[in-house]
């Protein structure tokens, strides 16, 4: 599989460009290095992925993760890359209405459970919109989404290929979305699994 350069996302509103890479090379980095957690051989292992998790210019689906195999880890990114998405997303509307980028990001941090489905069914409403929840398959598939998500990290379920690859997929959906709502993110057309879904 041949590999072009790396896709550039549009700059964001603060005139930064971020670059995204076609495949996230510190996964081959850690199976490299073992279990050098604590003193990784490079001071700046994840520098990029954190650029791209603090920028609103995001690309957010991965399906690399999934592709090599890391199931549990390509599902909660693709899920931790949709709550940082929606909630930049919900802190620029309630910034078009007035309130001071603190006080956003005070009123989003002010919930304290189940903030990703409060995030999208109660404020973006009160905020004048139409949350993707109105549409009922994409609320049962966010519902599976977000319950899925909580059973890997709290109750250390198991998730194979279809679960990942039905993971991402939903997060893509309610990206895709919410970009008909007016948010701008860069999405992929669709998502390029080795294995075809189940």
């Amino acid at each position: 599989m041949s590999r072009g350069p790396a896709p550039t996302s549009p700059a964001s509103p603060g005139g930064a460009q971020i670059t995204t890479r076609s495949d996230w090379s510190w996964f081959q980095q850690l199976a490299t290095h073992g279990r050098r957690w604590t003193n990784p051989p490079d001071p700046n292992l994840f520098a990029l992925e954190a650029a791209v998790l603090s920028s609103p210019s995001r690309h957010p689906v991965r399906t690399d993760l999934v592709n090599h195999g890391y199931f549990v880890e390509g599902f909660v990114t693709a899920f931790a890359l949709l709550d940082a998405s929606v909630q930049d997303f919900v802190g620029a509307l309630l910034q078009q209405k007035g309130l001071a980028e603190h006080q956003a990001k005070e009123l989003l941090r002010s919930v304290e459970s189940e903030r990703l489905r409060r995030y999208l069914e109660l404020i973006l409403p009160v905020l004048g919109v139409t949350s993707p929840l109105c549409d009922r398959a994409l609320a049962s598939e966010f519902r599976w989404l977000n319950q899925t998500r909580n059973k890997l990290m709290h109750a250390g379920q198991r998730c194979d290929l279809r679960d990942a690859q039905r993971g991402g997929t939903a997060v893509l959906a309610v990206l895709r979305s919410l970009n008909s709502c007016g948010a701008s993110y860069v999405l992929p057309a669709s998502l390029s699994f080795w294995s075809p879904p189940r």
